[in-house]
């Protein structure tokens, strides 16, 4: 199948652009007219949907890459890896390491040897990258050096040999992103629908986050906005309580809100290593991005759910 045809607009690579996030990308770029290429490790035969969509074969783990992804792209966006939700065993730790650190070590050479030919990279990481100190973390607070950081780290490395060939890269580092599409939301919304709001711990600890539209347009900014380089703490201005969340969501669903609180212990006894997602302090200042000009569309907590679960 070719794909030597005239293209409207800009010619955007996603690599994971099945996922949660990459679906709300995909959608913000198609209102903009731009031609969407999505690398698929499930794609059996390179396709173009009724939407218009590419999808190519990829498999990064075995180096392996459909050749219509070869070419001139505006920008290459890079959401792939294995889902943290899961069960951290060994098998799955190297999972989430591997898919990440081989998908972006291989677009990298891509774009190094040329066959791949673009001016600007952008890549998600996490705020995991960083230790827990219970205090503000900009973009340069120290690093942490548990797994979810040693994660983050090996994945930012991976495709630093862009910096050098001239190559924009843009890492934007995520905390929760909330979504009525997958993610933590749906997962918590049958339980907050039975119980009214549950509680990890003291419900005092600070939970940054961030909406999957906002994602995506922050992606679309950075495509754009030519200054735009370098590491960005992409979180949502409001930074709630984990009781606030509960609270917020409680008014969001038409719940009447009945607060269950789960001692911490429970939490690490049943998720381990894990359990630090939901019980960590975690406040995050992404004014970096704003002063180049980003604005927030959903700003609190209260206007993200709101967003998500409308009252009717």
């Amino acid at each position: 199948m070719s794909f030597n045809v005239l293209f409207a607009m800009k010619r955007i690579l996603i690599a994971g652009g099945t996922g949660m996030i990459g679906r709300e990308l995909t959608r913000v770029m198609l209102e903009q007219e731009a031609s969407v290429f999505i690398l698929s490790s499930s794609a059996r035969n390179d396709s173009r949907d009724e939407q218009g969509i590419y999808r190519l074969k990829w498999n990064p783990e075995k180096r392996e890459i459909s050749e219509q992804a070869f070419g001139h792209f505006d920008a290459v966006i890079n959401l792939a890896g294995h889902t943290i939700n899961c069960p951290w065993t060994t098998s799955n730790r190297r999972k989430i390491l591997q898919s990440r650190v081989q998908s972006a070590g291989f677009l990298t050479d891509m774009i190094l040897s040329g066959k791949i030919q673009t001016k600007l990279y952008i890549s998600s990481s996490a705020i995991g990258i960083y230790s827990n100190t219970g205090e503000v973390k900009t973009e340069e607070h120290p690093k942490g050096k548990d797994f979810l950081s040693e994660v983050c780290q090996s994945w930012e490395h991976a495709s630093e040999a862009l910096i050098q060939a001239n190559v924009r890269r843009v890492i934007f580092r995520l905390p929760v992103v909330l979504s009525n599409k997958g993610g933590m939301l749906p997962a918590i919304l049958p339980l907050a629908r039975l119980t009214g709001g549950v509680v990890a711990g003291s419900g005092k600890q600070h939970m940054s986050f961030v909406h999957a539209t906002d994602v995506a347009r922050a992606v679309s900014f950075a495509i754009e906005d030519t200054h735009a380089e370098g590491t960005y703490n992409l979180s949502a201005p409001e930074i709630p309580t984990a009781l606030d969340f509960a609270e917020d969501l409680a008014h969001a669903i038409g719940r009447k809100l009945f607060i269950t609180r789960t001692p911490a212990f429970i939490f690490r006894l049943v998720l381990g290593a894990r359990s630090g997602l939901l019980l960590d302090d975690q406040q995050i200042d992404g004014s970096k991005l704003r002063s180049l000009g980003f604005q927030y569309q959903f700003n609190s907590i209260d206007e993200a759910l709101s967003n998500l679960y409308p009252r009717r």
